[in-house]
């Protein structure tokens, strides 16, 4: 893979790592109504998660008014910090 390629790869990495840091904190708390916070909610393990998975994703772009957008799963990279996958996709 050329040098390049590698910059705009774990550019793009970098950047849907962060942006999924932030919808995970968001979504846990600013998407769900007040009685369903501090409830468990619905998971899906990483071994189940493929490319091609469609969804969507809730964050706050602006102030305190969540936005949910569709999100497409591009891969998943096992093991890309020690014990942590990662999920990319595009929205």
């Amino acid at each position: 893979m050329a040098s390049r390629d590698r910059r705009r790869w774990r550019g793009a990495l970098v950047t849907v790592l962060t942006a999924a840091a932030g919808l995970g904190a968001v979504a846990a708390i600013a998407g769900l109504p007040s009685d369903a916070v501090g409830r468990k909610a619905a998971t899906m393990p990483v071994s189940e998660v493929r490319p091609g998975m469609k969804g969507y994703a809730v964050t706050v772009f602006s102030g305190e008014q969540s936005d949910r957008f569709e999100i497409e799963v591009v891969d998943v990279v096992h093991d890309y910090l020690p014990k942590q996958d990662a999920i990319l996709f595009r929205s």
